[in-house]
């Protein structure tokens, strides 16, 4: 899938990252008001890693924007 993606090994790292975003956009979400919590979620990828899709993110770091992948392939893009 082509978009702008963080790669993580430990799928624990990938649902913080979720988090602090979805805390940051949506902070109703947060304080129980609405059940949206999260901007994206992590998906697995073939690679055996986690996939962050961060397009819209607010919070990246210089560190993650140089991180960034533009293409990842999915576990579900391979069942096809």
């Amino acid at each position: 899938m082509i978009g702008k993606f963080l790669v993580y090994t430990e799928e624990s790292n990938a649902w913080a990252k979720a988090e602090e975003e979805g805390r940051s956009q949506l902070p109703q979400g947060w304080s129980g008001d609405n059940v949206t919590k999260y901007v994206t979620v992590p998906q697995g990828t073939d690679a055996e890693t986690y996939a962050l899709e961060v397009s819209d993110y607010t919070t990246l770091t210089q560190s993650e924007l140089d991180a960034i992948q533009t293409d990842v392939l999915f576990r579900w893009e391979l069942d096809d």
